[in-house]
């Protein structure tokens, strides 16, 4: 039996996708706090990019800390 971590194959699959979806992004934004959805369309239209954008470069960077 293998794994994703033994099967350079199943491991290619896992990195696919390298950008949300709007999609994705439309059902995550549901949930938030309005107050973090106000703070993040302002951030993204300071930075003059998509929410799409504006969410991945904030958890990129909390992943970077």
């Amino acid at each position: 039996m293998t794994t994703g971590l033994t099967n350079p194959s199943l491991m290619n699959q896992t990195f696919t996708t390298q950008h949300l979806s709007p999609e994705a992004i439309a059902q995550l934004v549901k949930y938030l706090p309005d107050y973090i959805k106000v703070a993040l369309n302002e951030k993204s239209s300071e930075l003059e990019c998509s929410l799409e954008a504006t969410i991945e470069m904030a958890i990129s960077n909390f992943l970077d800390e």
